[in-house]
């Protein structure tokens, strides 16, 4: 009787570990989490505030191009007493005095200045979008990586917590068959050490499954409930000359590095125009006036012979400014510029060869990963009829029940290979679009608008009024009526 029991419990532990399902059920979508995270992102929403930052720039290098107006209101008090301060002289005369004037100030000729400082300020902002589109790459293969992890650790504390319930019931078969004399007490002691580590490695899958959902959470800002299986993989080159040539067109970090050595050419040619003259018209119109107010002992202040003087008036004034001599300080600019040019020539050839050299590691470690899948699958398999025959062998007491347990350990092993090799399949073929530059919402087709930086770019190129322009605008309007 207790001979048939423990084959039972053999037959049990075989249907456990065969009818084992490391899939979780529908859920959470890859795209779903993408698409959130691309909206949310506070790396993200940083980095589209950084290109607005350098949208500015452009908005303050234009504003040299257009007039300065400054308006200012002075007024003065003046007390005199003739023959200097006598406290027993009562006789005073004072002055009330103010000036209202506008001051418009325009640039007729930059020596070169202003285009050079627009054309800078350009390319910078260019720079600043292709950062925008890396940062968008970084955090995008972030999500992914992060999903797939959850996922892989999701069937590891499957695989394990199955793992688990076996052994306990390998534990208690041990136990039966030590009943009746069949083994001895070293089978039953290894059967409670194998139950052990199987329990210590639930709790570290178990474990890792609560940081990468930690991960997840702070990636995404959506916490991991059950992960559908993601979407298929999009289209990968089919060489690898074909992926370092994309990877030399598109990655967004090499066009970043492109548009600052030309931001850097500019400055140069604005260091260069330090040298040549500059030349401003400034005008203004004003209104002066000034009250004279007389006092003696006879009358109080103000009482007698006030005197006023009204004044409108224009003024224009042409200057030119033409440097000198400053010490070899604008040469030595020139100089300096031109070195961070090369600076930025040099940046821009070490960042090619990363770029090629990232394509190429991503390239071999997504070979890597699928010949894994294909060497694990073939490894589950084998290792599954294995463990079918060696149930089969243990039912006739040609195997132990250790036979068995070793047998499953292996099954279970095979089986935790193939579900890593699978998640780093799927995450190096990611890691490949973003070495090519390509790990983008449009080319994965997510289904939501990209973010547009001309609008806001639109919007500062036109230099809209700012609130002293409207109030300007209101002063002179009341005015002209």
């Amino acid at each position: 009787m207790r001979a048939d029991r423990t084959l039972r419990r053999v037959a049990v532990i075989a249907a456990m570990i065969l009818g084992v399902s490391a899939a979780p059920s529908a859920g959470q979508t890859l795209a779903d989490a993408l698409v959130y995270t691309y909206k949310s992102n506070p790396r993200l929403i940083s980095s589209r505030a950084q290109l607005r930052q350098a949208d500015e720039r452009v908005a303050q290098a234009q504003s040299e191009l257009l007039p300065d107006l400054t308006g200012s209101l002075t007024g003065t008090l003046n007390n005199e007493a003739p023959g200097g301060f006598d406290p027993g002289n009562a006789d005073e005369r004072g002055t009330l005095s103010g000036d209202a004037r506008i001051t418009g100030t325009v640039t007729l000729w930059s020596g070169g200045r202003n285009p050079a400082r627009i054309q800078a300020a350009v390319a910078s902002v260019m720079a600043a979008r292709a950062r925008l589109r890396a940062t968008e790459q970084d955090v995008l293969l972030d999500a992914v990586t992060a999903y797939m992890d959850v996922r892989r650790d999701m069937q590891f504390v499957a695989l394990a917590r199955n793992n688990v319930r076996v052994i306990g019931e390998q534990l208690r078969a041990t136990r039966d068959r030590f009943e009746v004399g069949e083994v001895t007490r070293t089978d039953v002691s290894q059967a409670e050490a194998a139950l052990a580590a199987a329990r210590a490695n639930l709790a570290r899958n178990t474990g890792a499954l609560a940081q990468s959902r930690a991960q997840f959470l702070a990636v995404t800002g959506l916490k991991a409930a059950n992960l559908s299986p993601p979407p298929p993989i999009p289209a990968l080159p089919r060489t690898l000359a074909e992926a370092e040539a994309l990877g030399r067109r598109e990655h967004p970090a090499l066009e970043a590095s492109r548009y600052n050595e030309k931001a850097a050419s500019y400055e140069v040619e604005l260091a260069r125009a330090g040298l040549n003259p500059l030349l401003t018209l400034t005008g203004s119109v004003f209104y002066q006036r000034t009250d004279t107010l007389y006092r003696n002992s006879d009358t109080r202040f103000g009482a007698r012979d006030n005197a006023t003087n009204d004044l409108f008036g224009s003024e224009i004034q042409l200057q030119l400014q033409v440097p000198l001599y400053r010490g070899g300080e604008l040469d030595s600019i020139v100089r300096q510029a031109r070195e961070i040019v090369n600076q930025r020539k040099a940046e821009t050839q070490d960042t090619a060869r990363s770029v090629v050299r990232a394509v190429q590691n991503a390239w071999s470690g997504l070979r890597v990963a699928r010949a894994s899948i294909v060497a694990n699958t073939e490894q589950v398999r084998a290792q599954r009829v294995a463990f079918e025959g060696v149930v089969e062998e243990a039912k006739f007491g040609e195997r132990t029940t250790l036979d068995v347990l070793d047998a499953e350990q292996a099954l279970l092993t095979a089986r935790s290979n193939l579900v890593s090799s699978q998640r780093d399949a799927y995450v190096a073929a990611y890691n490949l679009l973003s070495a090519m530059g390509l790990l983008n919402v449009t080319h994965l087709g997510l289904g939501v608008d990209p973010y547009d930086p001309n609008e806001y770019h639109e919007y500062v190129r036109h230099n809209p009024p700012n609130p002293d322009g409207l109030r300007l605008e209101r002063i002179l309007d009341r005015w002209g009526g």
